[in-house]
């Protein structure tokens, strides 16, 4: 079944050459939708189309002509009962990648297809490589100068740092940085096993869902300070035409798409935030890096 039409030609797209190679990284990805889609359906969890694959559903009724993978949201509640969960539900070849089960710590997981390539760390074979769909958790965020809101904010910065980069949140406290955590605290978190430090910062993340009502993706909301909405626009959907298969967003996309992108109504044309990135649906990841090593 191909979920993109006439697969087999090149054609134009916003003035941008869509190739038959493209093509079928999209339709590659579409399985893997179809995957997830299932997988949700099965946990009761609603997802919403995010960032890039927003954009396109909107502007484009497809992808974004030189953008080549998708996104969605979820509340932190339903991701972290997804990730908890699908292990044990799928089936090969497809896997969940979180920071728990390989070395490589994000705040999002990759629902991969580990019978394609998407080679983003050659000389890492211990980080599955397969084509992915990028699942971002929304979280709640603070929404005014409520002391409690601020403080749980701060703890949150600093837990995703202590996950990622210890010795800089040291170091900036070296140089003058106050901590809103005890010095002697953030010490003994640097002395745990990365899953765990990282679990830490899930946990107040999880602790806090629903304290604002404000929602965004942590690490956006930490590194951009854009993208925060209204939780409440997570209570009303629809659907929408994405090449062949239906899509489902929030009905007031416009305040979301605006929240990321200023005026997302003229298309802005550049590169996928993948570039570099060797992508093949028809290559195992694993056979990719063994036929690569010197």
């Amino acid at each position: 079944m191909s979920y993109i039409r006439d697969l087999s030609h090149d054609e134009i797209r916003s003035g941008f050459l869509v190739t038959t190679d493209r093509k079928k990284v999209w339709d590659k990805e579409l399985e893997l939708h179809a995957c997830l889609d299932a997988l949700c359906q099965s946990l009761h969890i609603r997802y919403y189309a995010a960032y890039g694959t927003l954009l396109g559903a909107v502007r484009h009724q497809g992808f974004i002509p030189w953008d080549d993978d998708i996104d969605v949201f979820m509340t932190r509640p339903d991701y972290d009962k997804l990730c908890a969960q699908a292990g044990s539900l799928l089936h090969a070849p497809y896997q969940m990648r979180t920071s728990y089960n390989s070395a490589f710590t994000a705040d999002f997981a990759k629902l991969l297809d580990d019978s394609t390539s998407a080679i983003e760390f050659p000389d890492r074979p211990d980080i599955p490589q397969g084509m992915f769909i990028d699942i971002f958790p929304l979280d709640s965020v603070p929404d005014s100068d409520d002391p409690q809101q601020l403080m749980t904010w701060h703890l949150e910065q600093e837990l995703w740092l202590l996950s990622t980069n210890p010795a800089n949140l040291l170091d900036a406290c070296a140089k003058g940085y106050e901590l809103h955590m005890p010095l002697a605290t953030a010490r003994e978190i640097v002395t745990m096993p990365k899953a765990e430090r990282f679990h830490l910062f899930e946990q107040i993340a999880a602790d806090s869902w629903g304290k604002s009502t404000r929602v965004n993706n942590l690490v956006e909301e930490m590194c951009s300070h854009k993208g925060a909405f209204s939780r409440t626009l997570l209570a009303d959907t629809t659907t929408i035409p994405f090449e062949t298969i239906q899509l489902t967003i929030m009905t007031d996309y416009d305040t979301v798409l605006t929240s990321y992108y200023d005026d997302w109504h003229q298309p802005v044309r550049g590169g996928s935030a993948h570039e570099g990135i060797v992508l093949s649906p028809d290559i195992p990841w694993r056979t990719y890096l063994q036929e690569i090593q010197p």
